[in-house]
């Protein structure tokens, strides 16, 4: 076997290695492997069918499935619109009738959808961008008869996640899920996340609700699944969408009585719900016993206008539900219109404090007499474990004539993050820079990296004095400012983009200097009257200090030569030739202080000659008679003349020696520097 073959033998390798392909190409990269081979197309097959937004593929696969267009028209007030009517236009899923009247799949056809519905694992239906549409719609008899052949009686069989949102419902068209249980022959009860009519008669099941780690449904007006959620130890995140808003916020608690349960549960999110007392219904009926819940999320949008009181009791409902040591993800948005003018932020969040272990927190809140700096300094101080927070007093309803003012965060109340949060990397504010405060020096610098959010606000007050204040705060290059001023916003032309960008170039210019360039800047600075005088002031004081040096006033310029005038002359000593050194040299290889005396490694005939051209040398000055004959040339004689001249001292030291002007020989370095030791 290759080594080709061992490793597409191994399923975990070939799934890295297409699941690497789709991080970095997309799905559209798998379609050529899922054709390369069977094992190979198998596991490319995974990958593709893992991750579904919708059914809606699914069933598409079905060649009796009949794809037709139909136009709707409605009247549906939007942000954009609020009084207009939309014509939008569907693609409907049906199937065309037997001759009985009855729809069916055949098998053949239901063998290809069931390889592919047993590959989807995750059901993720994200909300919907802001400009995205969806409009695929399913009869409810198509759904129908695939019941029939469901394996397990559902129709996913291996899903883990099912978090139904806009795309299922708009392709469950006139249907509802709902959480069901079913008696069993034995006696027991089974329960299934299942598709529903009106009417409350069974379409199909999905799938069963113990093999669910994750759950996003609609909760019913009667909270009549809570019990069997309950009931199911492995669910870990639980999404309650639009709570209350078919109903019109008639939640009610009758079948839902809390008992202990919901012991794996993490995560709860409760999103869009009709007002906050349906929110609260649901956090005071989940269990009797504080939840391990690592995140809770209440958000969402609406017109309505709720009271504090209202605010508070979820705010309590919360506190209640949730173990005060375990809960660190923390998103609550309320939609608050009006409110008392002497709230005090550290009495009204005082639940919401009682977590000391938050990291990221969202705090939303639309209150016209806010305390909302007192907000940010109680929430800073009672989460130092902060990494994100994202604090704004205002909620987007898209009706501006009617929204009151709200209050903003000042720049000052940023202060109190000198020393507070270290772990700190993201602050989200909507600021109010008409009152700038004045530079604080703090005492500690945290070490950091935060970046300050100021969202689509418009920057009012010097750019310079406030990047001064920041930059005292939160020292360079600790801070970043950014904004968000949304999809249209035009980076050249945006007034809060060049608001934003000066202050960041403020802070810069901030940062210390190093020493050359403290130089610099002080040689190219000139000085001013004042910092002459004091410069003048030292400078004699100095002076004064210092002990008087001995000193002689020359009264003439004959004075100034005297010494050299006045010096009595030198007279030359006799000359002394000192002893010639011994014929011992030291290695080339190896000199200096480690260096091994050699002995002379020249011939002997090279050697005498030597010593005869220097012989004469020593003991008479006057030079020999030779005679006019040229000498010989041969080998020997040209090696004797060339050792002759090297062994001739210098043309200067044989010329001073001629006149007897040198006292001694040349020595060595070491005596020189003895005798010149001795002198001083």
């Amino acid at each position: 076997m290759s080594a080709v073959s061992r490793l597409l033998a191994v399923y975990e390798l070939v799934h890295a290695i297409c699941k690497k392909v789709q991080l970095q190409k997309g799905n559209g990269a798998l379609l050529p492997l899922s054709r390369v081979s069977r094992s190979v197309g198998s596991i490319a097959l995974d990958l593709l069918w893992e991750r579904q937004e919708s059914l809606a593929p699914l069933f598409k696969v079905l060649p009796c499935v009949i794809r037709q267009t139909e136009e709707r028209i409605g009247c549906e007030g939007t942000e954009d619109n609020p009084d207009g009517i939309t014509s939008d236009r569907y693609q409907i899923l049906t199937m065309k009738p037997n001759a009985d009247m009855t729809v069916s799949i055949p098998a053949e056809q239901w063998v290809r959808l069931q390889m592919y519905a047993r590959r989807i694992k995750v059901l993720d239906d994200k909300p919907l961008g802001r400009y995205e549409d969806y409009f695929v719609a399913v009869k409810s008899f198509v759904l129908a008869a695939a019941r029939p052949h469901c394996d397990d009686g559902v129709l996913l069989p291996n899903v883990h996640t099912l978090l139904l949102g806009p795309r299922m419902k708009t392709l469950l068209d006139n249907m509802t899920t709902r959480v069901r249980l079913t008696p069993a022959k034995d006696g027991a009860q089974t329960a299934y996340v299942s598709v529903m009519k009106q009417a409350s008669s069974l379409v199909i099941n999905l799938c069963r609700l113990d093999a669910l780690q994750g759950l996003a449904i609609t909760p019913d007006n009667r909270l009549k699944m809570l019990p069997a959620l309950r009931a199911h130890a492995g669910l870990r995140e639980l999404h309650f969408p639009k709570a209350g808003v078919a109903d019109e916020g008639t939640i009610r608690d009758d079948d839902a009585a809390p008992t202990p349960g919901f012991h794996g549960l993490k995560t709860l999110r409760i999103s869009e719900p009709f007002d906050l007392r349906c929110a609260t219904n649901i956090l005071e009926n989940l269990s009797t016993e504080p939840l391990e819940l690592r995140e809770v999320s209440v958000t969402g949008q609406t017109p309505n206008s709720d009271e504090a009181d209202e605010a508070a009791d979820l705010y309590s409902a919360i506190r209640d539900a949730c173990n005060a040591t375990t809960l660190t993800h923390l998103t609550i948005m309320t939609h608050l219109w009006g409110g008392d003018q002497g709230m005090v932020a550290r009495e009204y969040f005082a639940d919401l404090l009682a977590f000391p272990n938050i990291t990221h927190a969202e705090i939303r809140f639309s209150c016209e007499n806010a305390d909302v700096d007192g907000a940010l300094d109680a929430m800073t101080k009672a989460w130092p474990k902060l990494e994100v927070l994202k604090f704004v007093n205002r909620v987007n309803t898209g009706w501006d004539d009617y929204k009151p003012k709200y209050k903003k965060s000042s720049l000052g109340s940023l202060a109190c993050l000198a020393q507070r949060c270290p772990q700190l990397s993201l602050l989200a504010l909507e600021l109010d820079t008409s009152a700038i405060p004045t530079p604080i020096v703090p005492t500690e610098t945290l070490e950091r990296r935060i970046t300050l959010d100021v969202g689509d606000n418009k920057i009012r007050g010097d750019t310079n004095s406030i990047g001064l204040f920041l930059a005292s705060v939160f020292p360079w290059p600790t801070l970043v400012v950014k904004h968000t001023c949304g999809e249209n916003c035009a980076y050249p032309s945006c007034n809060v983009h060049k608001s934003v960008q000066a202050i960041n170039l403020k802070m810069e210019s901030t940062k210390p200097l190093t020493t050359k360039q403290v130089h610099r800047r002080a040689k190219r600075m000139p000085l001013s009257e004042e910092d002459r005088i004091k410069l003048a002031g030292r400078t004699q004081a100095a002076a004064a200090k210092a002990p008087e040096p001995v000193s002689r006033t020359l009264d003439s310029l004959d004075e100034i030569f005297e010494p050299i005038t006045n010096t009595p002359e030198v007279t030359a000593a006799a000359p002394m030739v000192a002893d010639e050194p011994s014929k011992l040299r030291t290695s080339k290889r190896k000199r200096g202080a480690d260096a091994v005396p050699q002995e002379d490694a020249r011939p002997a005939k090279t050697r005498r000659a030597v010593k005869e051209s220097e012989a004469p040398a020593k003991t008479s000055k006057a030079p020999a008679k030779t005679s006019k004959a040229p000498p010989k040339t041969s080998k020997a004689s040209a090696k004797t003349r060339k050792a002759t001249e090297a062994s001739k001292p210098p043309a200067r030291a044989r010329k001073a020696r001629k006149e007897g002007k040198l006292a001694t020989e040349p020595t060595r370095r070491s005596e020189r520097l003895r005798d010149k030791a001795a002198k001083a």
